[in-house]
C-alpha cells in the first residue's frame, strides 16, 4: 500500500496528527484525519464499518479498487480527527481564530455529530501551541479516554491477558506442561 503524503489544512493539524495517531494506536482505536460526514444517511458506510472494527485505510483502498466514491457532491462536514472503538466515537476539532469565527456553525456541526453518537472535543490554538500547552492537552485527551468505562474494561482485559501469559511462561514451561498433561490423563 502506497502512503499518500498528507496535506494538512492547518499548522495545528500538522502538530497534533502524530500525537493523536499515537494515542489511537495505544488505545487500539480507529483513527482518521479529515473524515467526511454527509448530511444524509446513505453515506455513513465508512463510519459504520469502522464501528465494526474495519481499518479506515483498508476501507479507502477497497473503495479505490472498486471505484466507490468516498467524496460526496452534496453538503457535508469534515472532522479534523476521529477516534472510534471500544464503543466510543470521539470527534476532535482543532480551532483557531483564523478558521473558526462562526460559533453558531460550530454548534450545528457539533449537534450533527452528537446525533450520530460522537463526543465532540474542541481544542483551541492556545491549548496547542507551545510544547507545554500541547503536552498538557495530550495528557488531558489520554486521561479523558481512560475514563470511559468501556476503555477501563478493555484495559483490564489486556492486563488479565498479560498476567495469564506471565503465569503460563513462569509455571508451565514445556516440560511442566507435558508432566501436567500426563497426570491429567492418567
Amino acid at each position: 500500500m502506497n502512503q499518500k503524503k498528507i496535506e494538512f489544512e492547518s499548522v495545528l493539524e500538522e502538530l497534533m496528527y502524530p500525537e493523536i495517531k499515537k494515542i489511537a494506536e495505544a488505545f487500539e482505536l480507529n483513527f482518521t484525519y479529515q473524515e467526511a460526514f454527509c448530511l444524509t444517511e446513505d453515506c455513513d458506510w465508512i463510519a459504520e464499518k469502522m464501528e465494526d472494527g474495519a481499518d479506515y485505510n483498508d476501507l479507502l483502498d477497497w473503495a479505490d479498487q472498486n471505484e466507490v466514491s468516498t467524496t460526496y457532491t452534496y453538503e457535508k462536514y469534515r472532522v479534523d480527527f476521529t477516534l472510534i472503538g471500544h464503543g466510543i466515537k470521539i470527534a476532535i476539532e482543532l480551532d483557531s481564530k483564523e478558521w473558526h469565527t462562526d460559533e453558531e456553525a460550530d454548534k450545528v456541526k457539533d449537534d450533527f455529530l452528537k446525533e450520530r453518537g460522537f463526543i465532540v472535543w474542541r481544542f483551541f490554538s492556545n491549548e496547542l501551541f507551545g510544547i507545554k500547552n500541547r503536552q498538557r492537552t495530550i495528557k488531558r485527551i489520554v486521561k479523558d479516554i481512560e475514563n470511559f468505562e468501556s476503555v477501563k474494561i478493555w484495559k483490564e482485559s489486556i492486563e488479565k491477558k498479560r498476567m495469564l501469559r506471565y503465569w503460563i511462561s513462569k509455571f508451565l514451561t514445556p516440560h511442566k506442561v507435558e508432566k501436567h498433561a500426563s497426570k491429567s490423563f492418567a
